[in-house]
């Protein structure tokens, strides 16, 4: 491209070549499919949020049950003042 410095007037310039363009295109369309595919997974995990955390609640509750059984009973009379 040619431009005249003074006027800022294009003098002359020239296609830029077919596999620039075609690199232009594999690139766009690569990445469209990028953004669906995340897209897609994003949506999955969205659906199964709600038994995934049912799930971890149900886990921490029972890891919580097993503590409790464990627990021996308090040392001194004053530790159940502070339960």
């Amino acid at each position: 491209m040619q431009i005249d410095p003074l006027s800022g007037e294009v003098l002359a310039h020239e296609p830029p070549p077919e596999a620039m363009e075609d690199a232009l295109r594999r690139a766009t369309e690569g990445r469209a499919s990028e953004r669906k595919d995340a897209f897609e997974a994003a949506l999955r995990a969205e659906k199964s949020r709600e038994k995934d955390l049912d799930d971890l609640f149900r886990k921490a509750s029972e890891k919580q049950e097993r503590k409790g059984e464990d627990e021996a009973a308090p040392g001194h009379d004053m530790d159940d003042r502070w339960r």
